[in-house]
């Protein structure tokens, strides 16, 4: 089925935040507020995982597999030296604002969030726990009549937390939902907090599945130049989903993103509402002026 296919595109409100505490005692898991941390392009996953097979009685009984880190490779606009030394660990000066960097690892965990649109209209939000940034490859180049504008690519390595959440007592490693089946809650955004197993009902909650489509009015006039606005609710009461209005002559009427419908030319067009493969329609007669 076409629902079973997913190509993300739209990458979009790469987050980060220091994580102050993970462990298993009375520290817990606890996160800096999410900041912004580049104009993304890209972001490619690359779980490092292996399967081995069991064998028992000349034969394969059973087939037992490991995740370690995921390395995340984020592709995006250059972040200057102080923002690459807040995620890396190195010193900044508060006399001067200057970039003291040892030349040593520090250790500093970060949690990273962030969201991808699919071409199907669903939306991925994705929040990976505990990792860590290493430094970024930077380029300079003399200026001449070649000379472009590159970004830098952040390399993320994900692991899972020490701390084991109190709603199924396991660590976690990355927490994702898809929009399809989920919905950020009124109010609320993705990246106001690291979403985590405890705390996920304070930002998201089910989606109620969509079983019909209705528009008012059925029928309606409008002069050319003119609008008149069309409502479309979703059954049952309760149901979300992304609505999409489209129009059977453009030369007769438009139609908006709010389904405001207005007149183009003398005729009659069908106004239509769309979401989750349900579709209800209005006659728009277009009048001249």
């Amino acid at each position: 089925m076409a629902d079973e296919f997913k190509l993300r595109r739209g990458l979009s409100e790469v987050y980060a935040a220091e994580i102050l505490s993970d462990d298993n005692g009375e520290g817990g898991y606890v996160t800096g507020t999410p900041f912004h941390l580049i104009p993304a392009g890209t972001a490619n996953r690359a779980p490092n995982s292996s399967v081995q097979n069991v064998w028992f009685d000349n034969g394969v009984f059973s087939a037992v597999g490991t995740e370690g880190a995921t390395a995340i490779n984020i592709t995006g606009a250059s972040l200057r030296a102080p923002e690459i030394a807040r995620i890396t660990g190195k010193t900044i000066d508060p006399d001067t604002g200057l970039v003291l960097d040892s030349g040593n690892y520090v250790e500093k965990y970060f949690a990273l969030l962030g969201k991808a649109n699919g071409v199907d209209g669903s939306t991925e939000y994705f929040a990976f726990l505990k990792g860590t940034f290493t430094l970024p490859e930077e380029d300079d180049r003399s200026e001449d009549d070649t000379t472009d504008a590159n970004g830098m690519t952040l390399v993320y390595n994900a692991i899972k937390t020490t701390h084991k959440f109190a709603t199924d007592g396991k660590t976690c490693k990355r927490v994702v939902f898809d929009s399809k089946t989920s919905v950020i809650k009124t109010g609320k955004s993705w990246t106001e907090q690291v979403v985590t197993p405890d705390n996920k009902d304070e930002i998201v909650e089910k989606r109620i599945p969509t079983t019909g489509i209705s528009v008012t009015p059925s029928t309606a006039t409008v002069a050319v130049g003119n609008t008149t606005s069309l409502t479309a609710a979703l059954a049952p009461t309760g149901a979300q989903g992304v609505i999409t209005w489209v129009t059977s002559s453009a030369t007769v009427a438009t139609v908006n993103s709010e389904g405001v419908v207005t007149g183009k030319g003398a005729g009659t067009a069908t106004i239509t509402a769309i979401c989750d493969g349900f579709a209800a329609s209005c006659t728009v007669t277009v009048t001249a002026e």
